[in-house]
């Protein structure tokens, strides 16, 4: 298969640091190497040929089961209830960790 070359993708910042980290740990050498394994993954995402690793069904599977057992939390009051938290930690002043 001809590779084509010189083709450009702009990325969100989010993206763009994620895939520096990925070089920077040595996951990938280069963005382009990324972009084709991500790019190959969707492709079969979409033909249906994506497996997912037995630890990921089991961890999907044991979230289905905490679902019909009613161990869910409602989310944005869940989410409410932490930043309300946080941000009066805020206004008393949290202690702050040394460094070293």
């Amino acid at each position: 298969m001809k590779a084509r070359r010189n083709r450009k993708a702009e990325l969100p910042e989010s993206l763009q640091l994620f895939v520096d980290s990925e070089i920077a740990t040595g996951a990938y050498e280069s963005q382009g190497e990324m972009i084709v394994d991500g790019l190959r993954m969707l492709q079969a995402v979409r033909h249906g040929e994506f497996e997912f690793t037995p630890e990921t069904v089991r961890r999907i599977e044991e979230g289905m089961e905490d679902i019909r057992r009613g161990r869910v939390v409602d989310g944005p009051k869940t989410i409410a209830a932490i930043l309300k938290r946080v941000r009066s930690r805020g206004q008393r002043g949290v202690p702050r960790r040394r460094a070293g």
